[in-house]
């Protein structure tokens, strides 16, 4: 096993590509010197990761994730390198730094994953090929609270708003797992320009919405009003029900009931359907569509949470 050891001498945040923000990771290592093969002597270095951590104004610790080396490196005997790694931050990531910095700096902390391989010159006597085993001479950066905000400045961050969807665990349906799975398939068509099926996922979200409010809904107490509300076979009757039970605000539920009922028929791209029509949709309607369907969801997933608890 080749013993290098290593320094995180730096980190700078980057946009990777119009949709992605990443972490450039500097990593310094240094070689030990070999007698044989020469001194002049050199080993290439590849597959190299490392965990990274982030610390803000409060002492708890949040791993982001794993950094990969993506291009070939090398370093001669007995001397000192630098490897580059990247680890790419989805907007979620970068929100949840954000929120750890809370106005200040970021500390950084890394460790190395025994993953990499050193390739020796050709000629040499030692091994060909050998597993690194490193030696961690200092893992933390401090990411100045300046130099931050200078380089968050470039990127796309200030230009996403980000909607978190709680999780609800039901006995018999799993209902944030199905959400979750449509409005990311939603997200999906939408880079892939497919506007016409991010309406349909969004609506297979509303769905299973609707399906968790009628699961919720089986293990509660109505008056006969509402009941006989409940028994005249007519849905938009039950939901205004429904929810005016679990928001505990009748006009409040009557106005939710009626953007809930207006999106789902806006959702609508079955052809036998009349309100299809043959529409095309543009990029910006589907953002729209995922940004009211996600806020609506959010909106009431919350209210099932607060009765649950």
């Amino acid at each position: 096993m080749t013993e290098l050891s290593c320094s995180l001498n730096g980190i700078t945040l980057t946009q990777a590509n119009a949709f992605q923000s990443t972490l450039n990771i500097r990593m310094g290592i240094k070689s030990p010197s070999y007698t044989n093969p020469v001194q002049t002597g050199y080993m290439q270095i590849v597959g190299v990761k490392a965990k990274l951590r982030v610390q803000g104004n409060k002492p708890s610790q949040f791993e982001i994730g794993v950094a990969d080396q993506e291009q070939l490196g090398s370093v001669r005997f007995g001397d000192t390198a630098t490897l580059d790694l990247t680890l790419r931050l989805s907007p979620y990531l970068l929100h949840r730094i954000e929120e750890l910095r809370s106005g200040g700096d970021l500390h950084f902390q890394f460790e190395p994953i025994t993953s990499g391989l050193a390739i020796f010159n050709p000629g040499g006597t030692l091994n060909n090929v050998d597993v690194i085993n490193f030696q961690i001479n200092g893992n933390t950066w401090k990411y100045p609270r300046s130099e931050w905000i200078d380089h968050l400045n470039t990127i796309e961050f200030n230009r996403i708003e980000l909607i978190e969807i709680p999780k609800i665990e039901f006995k018999k349906i799993a209902l944030t797992e199905e959400i979750v799975k449509f409005l990311s398939e939603s997200d999906k068509a939408m880079n892939e320009g497919r506007y016409g099926d991010v309406l349909q996922e969004c609506r297979k979200a509303l769905d299973s919405l609707e399906s968790g409010i009628d699961e919720w809904a089986k293990n509660q107490t109505f008056s006969e009003p509402e009941i006989a509300k409940i028994n005249q076979n007519n849905g938009k009757e039950k939901r205004e029900v429904y929810l005016s039970k679990l928001i505990g605000d009748s006009e409040k539920a009557k106005r939710l009931n009626v953007i809930k009922g207006n999106l789902h028929s806006y959702l609508s791209l079955d052809p036998h359907q009349p309100e299809y029509k043959g529409m095309e949709f543009t990029r910006d309607d589907a953002k729209f569509v995922i940004y009211a369907v996600t806020g609506l969801i959010n909106n009431i997933l919350k209210y099932l949470i607060s009765k649950q608890n």
